[in-house]
């Protein structure tokens, strides 16, 4: 569907730094690797292995305290964002890019219930066009709604099931953005904000009014960074103005975005 054309990071440390972000995902392994070390050396100490023990139980110790801080934090995480009730498995958005400064932003979003009596689905957003966004849920049993949020610029979609979820029960469900902007001050990018743990993300775009362009993939630091960290460029094939970008295990607090 896609041709890559160029990749590269700003930096080795910029490259490192990303892949290093992955250890928040093993918070878990980190500790109970940890404890089963200080376990296992503390045995060492029995048939007099004293150097060795030490070693290994100053390491153990190490990796207790940073699977300790890693879980700590991925609580404080959890709880700020917007489902804090419900893990995050998969979020897939397309965005067709329609005549007349139309927009269609179509997303499925898969989850599993953190325990008994979820009844909401929340997603935080933004868009820099003008005009009304049009709201459709795939489920007619649910309902949707949009507000500010924060008195920012953003906006919040609150989805409600048509029943409470129980715990680990996993639901998928499918929603519609119809936009039309208006003043055409809708800037040319797509792009996701990584605020709780998910397993993938996927970002498409799909531009019905050209029939072939180079897109560029970027990743950024933060929501604040100017500058990305990664970039490629990909050019889409003559059938066909697209472009899909799929991430397993994003990481917390990165901006993935596709500009063209």
């Amino acid at each position: 569907m896609s041709d890559k054309k160029s990749a590269s990071w700003i930096s080795k440390t910029a490259h490192l730094y990303y892949y290093l972000a992955f250890i928040y995902y093993l918070r878990e392994i980190v500790l109970w690797v940890g404890i089963a070390g200080l376990v296992g050396n503390l045995t060492l100490i029995f048939y007099q292995k004293y150097v060795v023990a030490a070693l290994g139980l100053a390491l153990s110790v190490i990796a207790i305290i940073g699977g300790i801080i890693l879980y700590v934090v991925g609580i404080k995480r959890r709880y700020r964002a917007a489902n804090p009730a419900l893990k995050l498995l998969s979020a897939a958005t397309t965005l067709k890019v329609l005549p007349e400064n139309r927009y269609r932003h179509f997303r499925v979003i898969t989850f599993k219930a953190r325990h008994d009596g979820v009844q909401h689905f929340n997603h935080r957003f933004s868009w820099s066009g003008t005009g009304n966004i049009d709201l459709r849920v795939g489920d007619p049993a649910m309902s949707g709604a949009i507000t500010d949020h924060d008195k920012s610029v953003r906006k919040q979609l609150r989805i409600t099931f048509d029943r409470p979820l129980k715990k680990g029960e996993e639901k998928t469900i499918e929603y519609t953005f119809e936009m039309t902007d208006t003043a055409g001050t809708a800037r040319p990018f797509l792009s996701s904000t990584i605020t709780e743990d998910v397993g993938r993300v996927s970002l498409r775009v799909m531009i019905e009014t050209a029939q072939s362009k180079t897109f560029q993939r970027s990743i950024y630091m933060g929501s604040s960074s100017d500058i990305p960290m990664f970039e490629d460029k990909v050019a889409s094939s003559p059938a066909e103005c697209a472009i899909e970008w799929s991430i397993s295990r994003p990481r917390i607090g990165f901006v993935y975005c596709i500009n063209w």
